[in-house]
């Protein structure tokens, strides 16, 4: 067996007279590209150390042989890392590519829906011609309204990041839309609308026991809802259904302190007309 110096030394004449029909001014080149020339010299330095080569050739043939073979050992492995970080740089390149993409798209979005909510008066007045049908359905997208006494306004509208579509309104504080897959979020997607207008009916007396309004009559009042869906591909108004919510005044409750307005109303059937819009079939 040779000794340790011998065996390193004859491993690297092998490979330095490998190394001798390279090109050997290309692969300087190269090197130098990806580690500069400070870097060769040190692990010239590092291998000459670990091997304890004693030659008797001259020493800048040696040395430059260990430079050689540096170069071997090094540059593939060189070019995997420089390979690996180009594939990471690109990586993100894209994703951000991507998000000022993202960003763009819903800025769109947005200017869309708002000028949706903007032509909500147009939309909410109902059209002069009514085309009934047994079989209430949806006709493309749907835009929600709210009549008021005087005015129109989106019936579920909490702000415009609220309603737009999944991608844009992850990021605006909203996680949810049950309406989400029936929303016109553009004018020209507003082939549907459903009109509600609700109104209170008196439905009673409520007289307090105890508390602060005791003995006091408080008018209580249901709130009943007339919802219209309109086809605007027509245009006509389609069907029409009331809802209503009725005031519970429960016997036992003696303790109710009303402040203001001095009256109960019962709440607006929200979920009841939900499920109705979101079962209706879709054209």
């Amino acid at each position: 067996m040779r000794p340790r110096g011998e065996a390193c030394g004859f491993f690297l004449d092998s490979s330095a007279r490998f190394i001798d029909a390279l090109p050997v001014s290309n692969l300087l080149r190269s090197t130098q590209y990806f580690f500069g020339q400070s870097r060769l010299r040190l692990v010239s330095m590092m291998l000459i150390a670990r091997c304890k080569i004693r030659r008797s050739k001259s020493a800048g043939k040696s040395l430059l042989r260990l430079v050689l073979f540096s170069l071997l050992l090094v540059v593939p492995g060189c070019a995997l890392m420089s390979s690996g970080r180009r594939i990471e740089d690109d990586a993100e390149a894209a994703r951000e590519r991507e998000r000022a993409e993202k960003k763009v798209r819903c800025q769109a979005e947005k200017q869309k829906m708002e000028q949706v909510f903007t032509g909500v008066n147009e939309y909410g007045r109902l059209p002069k011609k009514s085309q009934f049908t047994t079989q209430p359905y949806i006709k493309g997208k749907l835009f929600l309204i709210q009549a008021d006494d005087k005015s129109f306004s989106p019936y579920d509208y909490a702000s415009a990041g609220c309603v737009l579509s999944d991608e844009c309104r992850e990021t605006t504080g909203c996680s949810f839309d049950k309406f989400a897959e029936l929303r016109a979020r553009s004018a020209d997607e507003v082939q549907s609308v459903a009109v509600i207008s609700c109104h209170k009916v008196k439905h009673g007396d409520y007289v307090p026991a105890s508390g602060s309004n005791t003995g006091e009559r408080i008018p209580g009042y249901d709130m009943v809802c007339e919802l219209s869906l309109v086809d605007r591909t027509i245009p006509a108004v389609i069907y029409q259904k009331t809802f209503k919510s009725e005031l519970i005044m429960l016997e036992d409750d003696t303790s109710t302190t009303i402040t203001g307005k001095k009256e109960l109303v019962a709440g607006v059937p929200h979920r009841e007309m939900d499920s109705f819009l979101l079962g209706l079939p879709r054209k």
